[in-house]
């Protein structure tokens, strides 16, 4: 009788300290904040059942219950057990479902995490990932209409998932968006029968965020801070809207060029480009960074006249309206640098890789200068250890500029082959562009040449072609493997010639 009633105190004990700490968690800040948000009546109709059941089954053990799902979420996101993270989330969605993070987090793991290790195997079962995790997203923005934060991550994913990779764009996502008449549905925010980029809707999304932060800065006078810290103002989201009308017109350029001179895509280039060159003048007197919008209206105009004159190409396909096109490229990339991604960069590589015969010299299998453009110091092309490289100094006054990282300090070997009869220079420089070596290649086929880099860093090798010019300028370059030892440095004369 005294065993029992010792059990009996024991277990009341613990069963009333549970029933405190859960109280206790019930009543915390957040958990007060989320279960006054979590209302039935908000949920999506599938969604009232799951939702109901939990919350009636755990009852006060809830939180408790939240807690243990958010552990075990780490525990799997730490481990990369991606699938089994995203089984939990949707768990944790259905328990707090007015908690952005777990909807962006689910979105994110769905169309990223789990989605890359899919297209290894195919794009479509990576599309089918990407999807939900667009649909999920859809999905919270209907729980938490107030919420400028999963717009915002909506319309991000959107811009970010077929524009990531330098100077290309993902053909397999935008057909996917395009295609879907479901996904076209959900995310277009208005009826319409004509279907939109995933570039317009994630237009649409930035403009809806623009107009969430409004109300919350009208209501609150504060800023719109996420859970996880991130601060959301319309200044970015300006930024974001200008950035994204761009891809568009980019988008729209690249469908022209591929369609022909015929295609409707060259006019709705042309009108993306200056919606964004207007934003960008709206925006220079309005916001504390108008510098950098009147460097990108600038831009954009330039931008603007490059598909102007790649139209023209394409109309005539000759020689005339050839090299003003190739022109506007070059300017509008000395002017302003690679500030768009590569897109223009990629176009001009493209175009002088496939100018004429009379133009660009013999093209002659792999020997098609592939690295083109590459003529400055930050258009310079990635050199590597053991990777040789080809190339060709045509146009005339063409310069081909490469770096190499250099992360301690050692002898690497440039081993250079002069294919062509062109006589070439090699210039040699630190970041800081001041030349420390020059070598000249007139009668030797190739040369090796020992760079003695005490200094770890960034150096730049420039090629240029002197002397009698010939139609052939083609080379062969490579960076042989750095020798485990330094050799003895040779003694040079002021030229930088070893002896």
């Amino acid at each position: 009788m005294r065993k029992i009633t010792i059990l009996s105190l024991f277990l009341g004990t613990m069963t009333a300290l549970i029933l405190l700490q859960n109280l206790a968690l019930e009543k915390s800040p957040e958990q007060v904040r989320e279960k006054s948000r979590t209302q039935l009546s908000d949920l999506p109709a599938k969604d009232m059942v799951p939702t109901y059941i939990s919350t009636l089954f755990l009852g006060s053990f809830r939180a408790l219950a939240i807690d243990v799902f958010w552990i075990q979420l780490k525990e799997a996101q730490d481990e990369r057990r991606w699938y089994q993270a995203r089984e939990i989330m949707e768990m944790i969605s259905k328990l707090q479902p007015h908690n952005e993070e777990v909807w962006s987090m689910l979105a994110w793991d769905s169309a990223y995490n789990i989605a890359n290790s899919e297209e290894q195997i195919s794009y479509e079962r990576a599309w089918k990932w990407i999807r939900y995790g667009l649909l999920k997203l859809r999905e919270g923005i209907r729980v938490n209409p107030r919420s400028p934060y999963l717009t915002f991550e909506l319309a991000r994913i959107l811009q970010h998932k077929p524009s990531w990779k330098s100077g290309s764009l993902d053909d397999n996502f935008l057909s996917h968006v395009l295609q879907d008449e479901e996904l076209q549905k959900e995310l277009a925010l208005s009826k319409g029968e004509e279907k939109k980029s995933a570039f317009e809707l994630s237009l649409l999304w930035f403009e809806e965020t623009i107009r969430r932060l409004t109300i919350h800065r009208e209501e609150e006078s504060v800023f719109f801070r996420t859970q996880m810290g991130l601060y959301l103002h319309q200044d970015t989201m300006e930024g974001f809207l200008r950035d994204t009308m761009y891809l568009q017109a980019v988008y729209c350029w690249r469908k022209a060029r591929r369609e022909g001179a015929a295609s409707p895509f060259w006019k709705k280039a042309d009108l993306w480009i200056q919606r964004a060159q207007t934003q960008s003048e709206e925006m220079s007197g309005k916001f504390v960074a108008s510098s950098v919008s009147e460097e990108q209206a600038a831009f954009y105009a330039e931008v603007r006249q490059v598909f102007q004159k790649s139209h023209a190409f394409h109309q005539s396909r000759t020689g005339e309206t050839l090299k003003p096109y190739v022109r506007a490229l070059e300017k509008v990339m000395i002017q302003f640098g690679p500030i768009d991604g590569g897109f223009l960069q990629n176009a001009l590589s493209e175009v002088r890789q496939t100018l004429s015969l009379e133009e660009y010299g013999p093209r002659r299998g792999n020997f098609i200068d592939r690295n083109e453009f590459n003529d400055s110091h930050p258009f310079a092309s990635s050199l590597e250890e053991e990777v040789p490289l080809y190339g060709n100094l045509l146009p005339q006054g063409d310069v081909d500029s490469f770096f190499l990282l250099i992360p301690a300090p050692g002898v690497p070997i440039l081993h250079l082959t002069r294919i062509g009869q062109t006589n070439l220079e090699i210039t040699l420089s630190l970041g800081n562009g001041v030349p420390f070596l020059k070598r000249e290649i007139t009668e030797e086929k190739e040369v090796r040449i020992p760079l003695q880099i005490q200094v770890p860093g960034r150096y730049h090798i420039d090629i240029r072609a002197i002397g009698p010019k010939t139609s052939d300028s083609r080379y062969r370059i490579e960076i042989e493997k750095i020798p485990s030892q330094m050799p003895t440095p040779p003694k040079l004369d002021h030229h930088g010639h070893d002896h």
